[in-house]
């Protein structure tokens, strides 16, 4: 939902990893407890706003087949899908019932559209073996609106998998939505600690938009994730 005229954007590289929490020393910089502002991104969420112009209906597309996606950088295109594949139907089902559930909870409306170039964002399914990066949303350089989620479906679609995958793409649906991680400062705020793995860093218990879990994945946003969405978005709307 972000238009950018600048190279290629790359807003999150999504990392689940077992690793040993290290010290930290850089937290009393930080609100040391949850905030709105502290998971806002102002300068995302600005080009949301300017994308949408008042708009309340948000429409994205599914690359339920696996089609090849182009992403430019510079002059030539590059194939930053080096391994495409499906959507497993039953994580395309998942996708549905979240956005839904998300027209209920925030004031926009999702609707899945079947043409690409008529979408706000896509979501999108590679397989990059061996690697670390389990998400990314990228933007493209010119001549489109679109940010598109990329998500890592290298392990098959294996329940275990799946679950985690719902976790990834929240993430990233967080971040389509100017939702930022809690340990970036770089818009002058944030939660804890600076530092993504540190014993003080915020966890998928506490926010979506955290890294570090505590061997339990979620397939719903945490309530810090929906306080936010609804300052920034407003309740959904109800009809009498």
């Amino acid at each position: 939902m972000r238009r950018t005229s600048q190279v290629i954007l790359s807003y999150t590289f999504f990392f689940f990893a077992n690793v040993l929490a290290t010290p930290d020393h850089t937290q009393h910089a930080c609100s040391q407890q949850f905030t709105i502002a502290g998971l806002i991104q102002p300068a995302w969420l600005h080009l949301d706003y300017q994308q949408l112009n008042g708009r309340r209906t948000v429409y994205y597309y599914v690359n339920a087949h696996g089609n090849r996606l182009l992403l430019k950088t510079g002059n030539a295109p590059q194939n930053l899908l080096l391994h495409p594949k499906p959507i497993p139907a039953s994580f395309q089902h998942y996708i549905q019932q979240t956005t839904e559930r998300l027209s209920k909870a925030i004031n926009l409306h999702f609707i899945r559209v079947y043409d690409k170039d008529k979408s706000d964002f896509t979501i999108n399914a590679s397989c990059t073996p061996d690697s670390r990066i389990l998400g990314l949303s990228a933007g493209l350089e010119q001549h489109s609106n679109q940010i598109n989620i990329i998500l890592n479906f290298c392990e098959g679609n294996s329940l275990i998998i799946e679950k985690k995958m719902h976790s990834v793409f929240l993430h990233e649906l967080g971040h389509v939505l100017g939702l930022e991680h809690p340990f970036d400062d770089s818009d002058g705020d944030c939660i804890f600690t600076t530092t993504a793995w540190s014993r003080q860093s915020a966890t998928k218990t506490d926010t979506q938009m955290a890294y570090r879990f505590q061997d339990q994945y979620y397939d719903w946003y945490r309530p810090h994730d929906l306080k936010t969405l609804t300052a920034i978005w407003g309740p959904a709307k109800t009809s009498n």
